[in-house]
């Protein structure tokens, strides 16, 4: 018996939830300023300045001794 309750009072409980979650996202967001899509370039660009700092440093010890003629690095 608990086991046939069990599908429906959570389906139930989820469904509520949903039309709850809809109501509010609906009724709250009736103040701001929509706009049709339109197909375009885009046009936006913007410069910054700062510095550009790296997220790991690794240093290079080689085992033997010896000059490093080239390091080949992939961007």
């Amino acid at each position: 018996m608990k086991r046939k309750l069990l599908f429906p009072i959570v389906g139930g409980s989820l469904l509520v939830t949903a039309v709850i979650i809809i109501l509010a996202t609906t009724l709250t967001s009736g103040g701001l300023p929509t706009v049709p899509v339109e197909r375009g370039d885009i046009v936006w660009s913007f410069v910054a300045s700062g510095r550009v700092e790296t997220e790991m440093t690794v240093e290079i010890v080689p085992k033997i001794s010896a000059t490093i003629e080239s390091i080949h690095v992939q961007e």
